[in-house]
């Protein structure tokens, strides 16, 4: 089953009144996972993910094809996400661990249930990118 995208919305367009919302978080595709298509370009990513469902669960971002990703041996990146009111954001993720081989180096996200291997539904997400000056 294919992923679902998850958009990544430009943070510059949320500073200067733009279209963008921090509260536009996507619920996710708890069925076949979901990506995030960084061109493999992880820097200034921001990821927000929200839990209101009644189980806490756990983020899975995936360890990535090596090659490119040299560093992928660390395996995959797993986020606690609170039941019920859960809110964490994470920044600071590294190509050389997760960017896969395939087209754009896709960042692969998914989702369980805490302490499960069942994938989880009562979670969203959104992705920004932090604008960059010259």
């Amino acid at each position: 089953m294919a992923r679902t995208a998850i958009t990544i919305v430009d943070f510059g367009d949320l500073l200067s009144g733009g279209s963008a919302s921090l509260e536009s978080i996507s619920v996710i595709n708890g069925g076949s996972g979901n990506y995030l298509d960084t061109g493999g370009d992880l820097s200034g990513l921001i990821i927000a993910a929200k839990n209101t469902g009644a189980s806490a669960s756990v983020m899975t971002i995936l360890a990535g094809d090596n090659p490119p990703a040299g560093r992928s041996g660390l395996g995959n990146l797993e986020i606690n996400v609170p039941a019920t009111t859960g809110f964490v954001m994470l920044s600071g993720l590294e190509s050389m661990r997760f960017n896969q081989s395939d087209a754009g180096s896709p960042l692969q996200i998914d989702w369980y249930t805490a302490g499960s291997t069942q994938i989880y539904t009562g979670a969203s997400m959104a992705a920004y990118r932090l604008p960059t000056y010259a």
